[in-house]
């Protein structure tokens, strides 16, 4: 990830399915987040994320819940951008 989260990474599957890309395209769209979130884990095979105090995350729904949430919009951006869901977009999140 880039910015506040630079040094975060996420080992996601990287042949997504069109229907999976369309579900988190979608749940962007529509405001959804904590759905973006769900959908994106489930590409997840592992991650460096660390809460407040630096303990790490679980690869899990309880591990993603104490993920903030621009964190998992970005790595969601990042993933789409990747695949060519999204336009690469100027400015910061």
């Amino acid at each position: 990830l880039e910015g506040r989260y630079a040094g975060w990474w996420a080992d996601c599957d990287d042949d997504p399915d069109s229907a999976f890309l369309d579900d988190v395209s979608g749940s962007l769209q529509s405001g959804a987040f904590g759905q973006v979130g769900v959908t994106i884990l489930q590409r997840v095979a592992d991650w460096n994320f660390t809460d407040k105090a630096g303990a790490p995350l679980p690869v899990s729904e309880e591990g993603l819940r104490r993920v903030p949430a621009r964190a998992v919009l970005e790595l969601a951006n990042a993933y789409l951008r990747r695949w060519g869901q999204l336009p690469n977009q100027s400015g910061g999140a």
